[in-house]
C-alpha cells in the first residue's frame, strides 16, 4: 500500500462547509488512499472538529488539528491586510511535525476531480515549493511591473502548494519576510501571494495550471488565447483537470455565481451534507455572504453621479443607492452648481448613509464632474450614473463578479430604457467574453448605439484609467462619455458582456444633451468621434475592411440624436467613399 499522503488545510469559520466539500471530493477521487489531514485551526470548536472527522472517517483518513504558534511570528507586521493567519500558511514548515518531509496544501474553495498521487510525489529537487499560476498573461505583466519581478517570472497562486519541508526548515527566514513586507507594504494587493511569489518565486517548481489549479478565469483566458482549439472545453476539463479552484470572489455557493463549473462543487456539497447527517448543515453553516475571501474584503467600488438641478428626480437614484447588496461602495454625488434644492436633497440622503459623499462645485458640466470623481475615487472599479436614472440594488455586485471572474478590463451590461410608462430592455450582444477586436467588429453593426456610447451601463478599472491618463473631454457639451469609451477601449484587452439589465435609463424630453445639440456642435462632435473610431480600428488593423461601416457612424450618430444632415463630402472623398454618379 502507498504511504499516506499529508494534506494541509487552513481556514476560518466562514469556510467550514466548503472545507467539508473539498475533503469529500478529495476522498471520492482518491478512494484507495490514506490521507493525513493537518488542519490549522486556531478558532474552531470541538463539535466542529468532530463534524470534520465525520467526513474523513469513511475512508479511514485522520484529522490532526494544529495550533499555529503565534509567538513564532512575533515581530512580523500584523494589520487588517496582513493578518497573522497569512504567516501560518506561508511558514507552515517551521511548526509542522518534524517527521514530515512533504505536505500538499489545498484551499477549502476547490474540488479534487482526479487522483493526486502523481502531484503529491512530484520530485521538487532543490525547489522549496511546487505551485501554479492562476493569472492570465496580461495580469502577469502587471504583477511583474508592480513588484519589480523578472520578465520571465511567474506570479504564483497559493491555493495549491506542495511543500519541500526539509529544505524549507533550513532556508526560510522570518526576518527576510519582515523586511520584504516593510519595503513593499504600499504595493501589496494579495499579500500572501505577493510574499510567496517575490521571496520564493525563483525556487518554486511551476505546476501545470490547467491540470492542477484551473479556475473559471483561467479557463476563459485559455479559450480566448486559443480560439481554434476545439479540444479544450468542458469535456477536456472533466477528463484532464485534477484540481478545480473557485479562486477569487465568485464562489459556487453564492447566489449569483457566474460560470459553468459550479456543477463540480454542488455534486460534492450534496455528498458532504449527506455524510454529516441531520444538523450537519446547521453545525457547519453553508456560507452565503459574499463579503470575504481568506479574510479579505471585496474590492471597493466607486460610483460617480453628477447632479444638476435634479431635486425632483433625485429620490429615484438616491433610494436605489441606499439599499444595494454590495457593502463596499463609495458614492460620490457631485453637485454641479445647482440652483434648485438639489444640494439640500443630496445632503439629506448622505446623512443617512456614510457611503454617500456630497461634493459641490461651480457649474462646469458632467465631464468636469466625472473627472473630479475620478480624481478622488478610491475604488478598484468605477461605475457611473445620471441623476434622473436609477440602478438595480445588485448592480455593483454583479458587475464586480463578472469583472473578476472573467478577468476582463471592461464589463458592459444590458439596461432598461424608460419612455413614459413603457419600459424596454436594451442590449445587442450575447453574454460572454469578447476580445477588443471582436467587440470592435460587432460595434460596426450599429456604431451609434447607446449601448456602446454611454458610461452608466459599464464597469471600468480605475488603475487602467489612471495609468492611461484618461479623462472626459471638457470641451464637449454632450457625447463626452462616448469619446471616453472609445479611448478606454484602446487599452482594454477583453470585454465581458453581461445579459442582465442593471440600469434604468429615463428618456427625458428637453434633456441637457438635446438642448445643446445644435447643428454645428453635432457636426464637430461627430467628426471628433469619427477620428477616434478611425484610430481604434486602424490600431486593430480593421479599418480598411470596415471603413464604409465606420463612416456610416457619421450618419447613424446624427439620427440617434435627432439631427438629419448630409454626409461630409470632403471626408468622403478623403476616405475614398464618395460613389461616382455612374456607379450609383
Amino acid at each position: 500500500m502507498s504511504q499516506p499522503m499529508n494534506i494541509l488545510v487552513s481556514l476560518n469559520q466562514e469556510y467550514l462547509f466548503p472545507l467539508c466539500t473539498m475533503l469529500t471530493s478529495l476522498q471520492e477521487s482518491n478512494p484507495r488512499e490514506e490521507l493525513q489531514v493537518y488542519l490549522i485551526a486556531n478558532d474552531l470548536e470541538d463539535h466542529q472538529l468532530t463534524a470534520i472527522r465525520r467526513i474523513l472517517e469513511p475512508s479511514g483518513s485522520r484529522l490532526f488539528p494544529i495550533q499555529a504558534p503565534a509567538d513564532l511570528f512575533r515581530g512580523l507586521p500584523v494589520t487588517q491586510r496582513l493578518p497573522l493567519s497569512l504567516y501560518y500558511r506561508v511558514f507552515a514548515a517551521l511548526y509542522l511535525p518534524a517527521q514530515l518531509d512533504r505536505i500538499l496544501f489545498l484551499d477549502p474553495d476547490l474540488v479534487v476531480l482526479r487522483p493526486i498521487r502523481e502531484l503529491y510525489q512530484l520530485e521538487l529537487g532543490d525547489c522549496l515549493f511546487g505551485a501554479a499560476s492562476l493569472t492570465p498573461p496580461g495580469m502577469e505583466r502587471l504583477n511583474r511591473l508592480r513588484l519589480d519581478l523578472p520578465q520571465d517570472s511567474f506570479y504564483f497562486n497559493s491555493g495549491v502548494v506542495l511543500y519541500n519541508l526539509p529544505l524549507l526548515r533550513q532556508e526560510q527566514s522570518l526576518a527576510e519576510a519582515a523586511a520584504f513586507l516593510e519595503k513593499w507594504k504600499t504595493f501589496l494587493l494579495q499579500p500572501d501571494e505577493d510574499l510567496f511569489s517575490c521571496l520564493y518565486g525563483e525556487r518554486i517548481y511551476p505546476l501545470d495550471s490547467l491540470r492542477y489549479n484551473l479556475s473559471e478565469r483561467l479557463y476563459n483566458a485559455q479559450r480566448r488565447a486559443h480560439p481554434g482549439d476545439e479540444d479544450f472545453g468542458p469535456q477536456w476539463v472533466k477528463e484532464n483537470t485534477v484540481i478545480f479552484h473557485y479562486a477569487g470572489r465568485n464562489k459556487p455557493w453564492n447566489q449569483h455565481y457566474l460560470g459553468q463549473f459550479d456543477v463540480f462543487y454542488l455534486k460534492y456539497a450534496r455528498q458532504a451534507a449527506l455524510v454529516l447527517g441531520d444538523g450537519g448543515r446547521a453545525i457547519l453553516e453553508d456560507p452565503r455572504e459574499e463579503g470575504r475571501e481568506n479574510g479579505e474584503t471585496l474590492p471597493l467600488v466607486t460610483l460617480i453621479v453628477p447632479v444638476y438641478n435634479s431635486a425632483s428626480t433625485l429620490p429615484r437614484p438616491s433610494d436605489s443607492l441606499l439599499g444595494p447588496t454590495y457593502s463596499r461602495l463609495e458614492v460620490l454625488l457631485i453637485n454641479d452648481g445647482s440652483t434648485d434644492e438639489s444640494l439640500h436633497v443630496l445632503e439629506t440622503y448622505a446623512a443617512r448613509d456614510d457611503r454617500l459623499q456630497v461634493l459641490s462645485r461651480p457649474n462646469s458640466g458632467p465631464a468636469s464632474c466625472r473627472n473630479l470623481g475620478l480624481s478622488l475615487a478610491k475604488g478598484e472599479y468605477v461605475l457611473f450614473a445620471d441623476a434622473d436614472d436609477w440602478l438595480e440594488p445588485n448592480a455593483a455586485e454583479r458587475m464586480v463578479i463578472a469583472a473578476q471572474t472573467s478577468g476582463c478590463e471592461l464589463v458592459i451590461a444590458d439596461y432598461y430604457r424608460i419612455i413614459g410608462e413603457r419600459c424596454y430592455q436594451m442590449g445587442r450582444i450575447d453574454q460572454g467574453i469578447y476580445s477588443r477586436k471582436e467587440l470592435a467588429e460587432i460595434m460596426m453593426d450599429n456604431p451609434a448605439d447607446f449601448y456602446y456610447g454611454v458610461v452608466w451601463n459599464k464597469c471600468f478599472r480605475l488603475d487602467l484609467i489612471r495609468a492611461a491618463g484618461l479623462e472626459f473631454p471638457r470641451h464637449l457639451d454632450w457625447c463626452e462619455d462616448f469619446l471616453f469609451n472609445l479611448e478606454y477601449l484602446q487599452y482594454a484587452q477583453q470585454v465581458f458582456i453581461l445579459k442582465e439589465p442593471l440600469y434604468y435609463y429615463v428618456k427625458t424630453k428637453g434633456s441637457l444633451s438635446s438642448a445643446v445639440a445644435t447643428q454645428g456642435k453635432v457636426l464637430s462632435t461627430k467628426l471628433e468621434l469619427f477620428d477616434h473610431y478611425k484610430e481604434l480600428y486602424q490600431e486593430l488593423d480593421l479599418y480598411q475592411e470596415n471603413k464604409l461601416k465606420v463612416h456610416r457612424f457619421l450618419i447613424d450618430f446624427a439620427r440617434e440624436h435627432g439631427q438629419r444632415q448630409k454626409p461630409n463630402e470632403r471626408l468622403l472623398k478623403e476616405e475614398g467613399l464618395l460613389t461616382p454618379p455612374e456607379e450609383a
